[in-house]
């Protein structure tokens, strides 16, 4: 799945599962959804629902667990309060991340945690089980759109962090995007503006198919390299400036717009 295809199946999840939520029947179909967007094949053999968990003399169910990144669910209802404590079976008050942390007492070690996720389908806390007394990080359905790398964790089995790293990966993007922008409205200046004298052969040019010139000819290049920029970027729509900008993510198209255009810069 592409990210362009991402963020749209990713849409549709928020809107598809706004306002739902009942714990008992909707939790397993809502998690085998969100793991299909996040890239799994094969969710049903990815995450195991239901484990029963020994509390002392009485029983309980782990809601789910991803085995391969450590991953532990704690799913609650719509409009459980995440944060508040909540009658147990055994008549003890337990918030949902409490809870979770009594299960873990009776896992086997290499079974602990690494992430606890608590949920109430509109919004999901994420414990990072390297720091068990920090304050989660929150993300909101509504928000999962723009922020679902924040779940990559959820897949990757390196992944150490929430949010940071790839918040000033998005934020770096966004900059070079506008840098751009700002580059590109100089260059269609350059038909206006004498030109430095041009190279007299391809082998000054380097690689690519940009030839000899004159100002004239060299100055309707950029732009219309210039203009293929603006063109690729807008058959991405959906992509915003850190999609479009990601150096693992960038589309081909814009790739080679962006080449061609450096090309004739030099080259002028």
């Amino acid at each position: 799945m592409t990210p362009q295809e991402q963020g749209q199946a990713a849409k549709a999840f928020v809107s598809f599962w706004r306002g739902k939520g009942y714990e008992k029947g909707q939790t397993q179909p809502f998690w085998l959804h969100l793991l299909r967007i996040l890239g799994v094949g094969a969710p049903e053999a990815a995450i195991e629902f239901e484990d029963k968990a020994n509390i002392d003399a009485a029983h309980g169910f782990i809601d789910g667990y991803i085995p391969a990144t450590r991953v532990m669910i704690e799913q609650k209802s719509l409009g459980k309060n995440l944060r508040a404590a909540i009658q147990q079976s055994d008549g003890t008050l337990l918030s949902p991340y409490q809870q979770a942390k009594r299960y873990i007492v009776d896992l086997p070690l290499s079974r602990h945690p690494r992430w606890v996720v608590t949920c109430n389908f509109a919004e999901f806390l994420i414990y990072d089980m390297e720091k068990p007394n920090a304050e989660p990080e929150s993300l909101l359905l509504e928000n999962l759109p723009e922020e679902l790398y924040r779940l990559k964790f959820f897949t990757d089995t390196g992944s150490e962090t929430i949010r940071r790293e790839e918040e000033i990966s998005k934020k770096a993007g966004e900059v070079i995007g506008l840098i751009y922008d700002a580059l590109l409205k100089q260059y269609e200046k350059c038909a206006n503006v004498q030109m430095l004298p041009i190279a007299k052969s391809n082998s000054q040019l380097g690689t690519g198919n940009i030839g000899t010139g004159n100002n004239s000819t060299m100055a309707t290049l950029i732009s219309a390299t210039a203009q293929a920029i603006l063109d690729a970027r807008a058959a991405h729509p959906d992509c915003t400036f850190a999609d479009l900008y990601d150096d693992n993510f960038m589309p081909p198209d814009l790739r080679r717009a962006h080449q061609e255009n450096d090309r004739a810069v030099m080259a002028a």
